[in-house]
């Protein structure tokens, strides 16, 4: 679990000598997948917006990006 993963990477747990596989940087098993944050920024308007989504094709997820900030600032 999450907690029993988070103590083992703090050093915790575990006895000296003994390594355990982890997940260090990301728990893909515990949730539904992994977010993409997509930034955009309105150098003339000093704004800027950041859509976050879980698609993995780039080219979709950057369309509908920016599709979002026409519709939310335009």
């Amino acid at each position: 679990n999450s907690l029993e993963n988070s103590r083992i990477r703090e050093g915790h747990g575990t006895g000296q000598g003994e390594a355990r596989e982890v997940n260090v940087y990301d728990f893909p098993n515990l949730g539904m997948g992994k977010a993409s944050p997509y930034g955009i920024y309105d150098t003339g308007r000093n704004e800027g917006m950041v859509n976050v989504g879980k698609s993995h094709d780039i080219s979709k997820f950057a369309v509908e990006s920016i599709r979002q900030w026409w519709l939310l600032m335009g």
